[in-house]
């Protein structure tokens, strides 16, 4: 299926959501926000949304390119407007177009990562993770604002922890599909990339300071880059683009190849054991649970999740989305909106 968005506009992201009004969300250059319905064609122009100023690009090796972001929730209920690069967004009520809060993370090395952000459904209601300082993430209610990690008082002589005990700039985050594990692809001072993950159950409803140091939390991947495309292909493993190894005693990086590294949180200290090789290093991944796919500067594959062998491919495509509903890919251009089947 190919159509144009209704409001002639460009796009600048989309989102697959599970909604009334279709299976997808896009955000034009005007900050409409547009429900299309790909089965029938049928548009339906939501709300329109004050879109965040983009940074000066200073991209970079590492660095992401600076861009609006799109993310939502798997209902559509609210997305979640950002800059990558950047420090502002905002969260949006759809059914209204009432921003329910800004997002503002300290401007400190924000070019070199995007911006942590991510929407789940938690006890019943909506929460937006994000960055709030460098080292320093945190969960609010998505439609009050209401901050849901409260931390003790900073630091002090009697040995209070403090957020910035944690020398690390948080990065892009991927939650799994129930919600109960969320991964952080960000760094340290090396500077090298450190994927860690933690327990989201532990540090909404026990412990606020789970990120920092607690006990579920774990490393889970040394590189020399981050800002690493990664997708839950189920609650414990994690797909992460390119295949590199990391030699702990040398402190570097070891044989970087492209292809996809499956990790199992559980046992992160065995995450050679699944090595999905590939022509190239993914731009993106994208899963729902039967299937893996990657986009690259060869076009849109889908793999199967296991071994990794190539089921289709599309050199004509660079997907943005994943319709799990549909089991469908979404790529975007343009005004342009295209969907295969997987």
């Amino acid at each position: 299926m190919e159509l144009s968005l209704a409001t002639g506009r460009q796009i600048l992201d989309a989102a697959a959501v599970d909604a009334r009004h279709g299976t997808l969300l896009v955000l034009d250059d005007t900050g409409a926000l547009v429900g299309v319905d790909t089965g029938s064609g049928a548009q339906t122009v939501l709300c329109r949304i004050e879109l965040p100023a983009v940074p000066v690009d200073r991209s970079r090796g590492v660095f992401p390119r600076p861009r609006v972001r799109l993310h939502a929730a798997d209902d559509g209920s609210v997305v979640v407007v950002a800059t990558d690069a950047g420090t502002e967004g905002l969260v949006v009520e759809t059914a209204t177009g009432r921003t329910t809060m800004r997002i503002t993370a300290v401007d400190h090395h924000a070019e070199t990562v995007e911006l942590s952000v991510a929407v789940l459904r938690h006890r019943g209601r909506q929460v937006v993770l994000h960055r709030t300082a460098w080292n320093r993430l945190d969960a609010s209610d998505a439609l009050t604002g209401a901050l849901l990690t409260e931390r003790a008082p900073a630091a002090s002589d009697d040995g209070a922890r403090s957020e910035r005990d944690l020398d690390y700039f948080h990065g892009p985050l991927a939650v799994n599909r129930s919600g109960t594990r969320v991964a952080d692809g960000g760094w340290v001072w090396h500077p090298v990339g450190v994927l860690r993950a933690w327990s989201l159950a532990v540090w909404l409803e026990q412990d606020p300071w789970e990120p920092e140091d607690g006990p579920s939390a774990v490393d889970l991947l040394l590189r020399d880059d981050w800002n690493l495309p990664m997708v839950w292909l189920d609650e414990d493993h994690l797909a992460v683009a390119g295949l590199a190894g990391w030699d702990r005693e040398e402190f570097e990086e070891t044989d970087p190849r492209p292809g996809v590294r499956v990790i199992d949180v559980r046992e992160p200290e065995r995450s050679g054991d699944r090595l999905l090789p590939a022509p190239a290093v993914p731009e993106r991944l994208l899963a729902d649970g039967s299937a893996l796919v990657t986009v690259d500067v060869d076009g849109t594959s889908v793999r199967e999740p296991v071994s990794g062998d190539l089921l289709r491919h599309w050199p004509d495509l660079r997907a943005t989305a994943l319709d799990r509903v549909r089991r469908e890919v979404v790529a975007v251009r343009g005004d342009r909106i295209v969907t295969r089947a997987l």
